[in-house]
């Protein structure tokens, strides 16, 4: 039997919305994740992707605004080399100290700065290319259009902006309980981003935000190993739904059983659409 869905604002729970109150714990398990992510070869695809549309060549400088534990960055430096630069701006403090201990310590064209994007010290028309990846999907509401804007500022004239993010509303797991899957779908969209249509949604906000010459690509990323991001993540969805009380904890128990039935017989299968868009600062 369906239970009703609570009301509460779209993103109320959103992690990456209010990153400055994870304590050491949740900041350790998303280190974790987030490099478990960045190691799948899709992601490899992806920001391979990113590097492409960016266009950038040796001796440019590119920025990344949320660059969490620094997997694009280390992609970017060598193609600027020794005489470009990479700035990742990173407002969780334990990530950007993750990046800089872990992920950047080897590379001297590379500095990651702990500041919120809309308030980062980097002066205007800094960069040839300013990226978000997989973030602006998570920003508050009121400050999404800051941040946009704050993106073009650090551009340079005829530079690039760049938004790559995952469509939540295209996720696709098989499943044998079709009628669950969607609660914990429709959890996932409404609250575990701000706006879980901001991917399908940036071309158009480009365009109104002034940019020229925009263009979209799309990047299907697929899993089927139970030792993968995608499937711990479609296990910790059905928790965190049981959590928010759009389904209860028996109900997410046994939809997560029947998901270890499906990976160790050999059947598990999820999709996620993500969409680079691109545009140039006129």
């Amino acid at each position: 039997m369906n239970r009703p869905t609570p009301e509460v604002p779209s993103g109320t729970h959103d992690d990456f919305s209010r990153v400055e109150s994870w304590d050491d714990q949740r900041t350790e398990n998303w280190v974790k994740n987030l490099e478990l992510r960045a190691a799948g070869a899709d992601q490899v695809r992806l920001r391979q992707e990113i590097v492409a549309i960016a266009r950038l060549r040796a001796g440019q400088c590119a920025i990344e605004i949320g660059s969490g534990t620094g997997p694009l960055l280390r992609d970017m430096a060598p193609v600027v080399g020794p005489t470009g630069r990479i700035i990742g701006v990173e407002p969780q403090a334990g990530l950007a100290r993750y990046s800089r201990e872990r992920g950047i310590a080897n590379l001297p064209n590379v500095e990651v700065r702990n500041e919120r994007a809309i308030a980062s010290t980097v002066a205007p028309r800094t960069a040839d290319v300013c990226i978000a990846q997989t973030v602006l999907i998570h920003v508050p509401l009121p400050e999404r259009g800051e941040t946009v804007a704050k993106m073009i500022e650090l551009t340079k004239l005829g530079g690039r902006v760049i938004s790559a993010d995952q469509d939540a509303e295209s996720w696709v797991i098989d499943h044998p309980d079709r009628a669950m899957t969607r609660r914990i779908t429709a959890f996932y969209v409404e609250q575990r981003f701000t706006d879980g249509w901001w991917a399908r949604k940036s071309r158009g906000e480009f365009l109104r935000a002034g940019l020229k010459d925009v263009e979209s690509r799309a990047i299907v990323v697929m899993a089927t190993d139970p030792d993968s991001y995608e499937f711990q993540m479609a296990k910790q969805r059905a928790n965190a739904a049981a959590q928010a009380g759009w389904i209860s904890k028996d109900e997410a128990t046994r939809w997560s059983g029947a998901l270890d039935e499906r990976a160790q017989a050999g059947q598990f299968f999820t999709t996620l659409n993500f969409y680079v868009t691109c545009g140039v600062k006129q």
